[in-house]
């Protein structure tokens, strides 16, 4: 099966060549459509940012116009292996497309969207600038120490959506990540917009400029 990705995008409040590029990889049930929003409340922070919200590839088995990132059951799909390399080559077609590299990206995702992050900045070649999961972490049993290519800073949030089933906690997956020398901070913000409150979307603002916008050299 050929997967490919796409959904709504917003370009630099600048109105220039972004200088960075925020992926945003929204939870199962959920489409891109519905947190591409949070780049309204992140772009003030990250002017000079374009924001991606691609689509999952499959529908939710939720039911609705949901999607999610893990095959519906009894299709005959080696979830982990071809999501994975369906989203590296995103990545690299769209930093690509900008003439950008991976410090000037961050993934942010969403529960089962989080879980995808977190692998696919495990496995970027380079660090990317950030990967921030929400709600989400690693999955049980994870394989990503024995390939992992690059140390990737991150953060993980806990807010007020449903992990999912297949992840290890916050505590163990911040745990985990240490132990394997990434980079790791974590924060505690649920709330009821796309499972934050304002001040855990304004934490990861901070933290996506902390991690993106480069000083100004005098």
């Amino acid at each position: 099966m050929e997967i490919t990705l796409d959904g709504p995008n917003q370009p630099p409040l600048s109105c220039g060549k972004p200088k960075y590029l925020v992926v945003l990889l929204h939870a199962s049930g959920s489409t891109g459509d519905e947190v591409i929003e949070l780049a309204l409340d992140w772009a003030p922070t990250l002017n000079k940012g374009e924001f991606l919200a691609p689509n999952a590839p499959w529908f939710s088995e939720e039911g609705g116009s949901g999607r999610q990132w893990r095959s519906p059951a009894g299709q005959n799909v080696r979830d982990d292996d071809e999501i994975g390399e369906c989203i590296q080559q995103f990545l690299d077609a769209v930093l690509a497309k900008r003439r950008l590299d991976d410090s000037q990206l961050a993934l942010v995702g969403f529960a089962q969207g989080a879980t995808v992050a977190l692998r696919a900045g495990l496995l970027r070649t380079r660090p990317l600038g950030a990967v921030v999961a929400i709600a989400g972490g690693l999955e049980m049993n994870p394989s990503e120490h024995l390939n992992i290519r690059s140390t990737s800073p991150v953060l993980l949030v806990e807010a007020d959506i449903e992990a999912g089933a297949g992840t290890v906690s916050l505590d163990k997956a911040e745990q985990q990540l240490d132990s394997w020398g990434i980079p790791v901070q974590r924060v505690a913000r649920p709330g009821n917009y796309h499972g934050l409150d304002d001040e855990g979307v304004s934490s990861v603002a901070d933290y996506l400029h902390q991690a993106l916008v480069r000083p100004s050299v005098a």
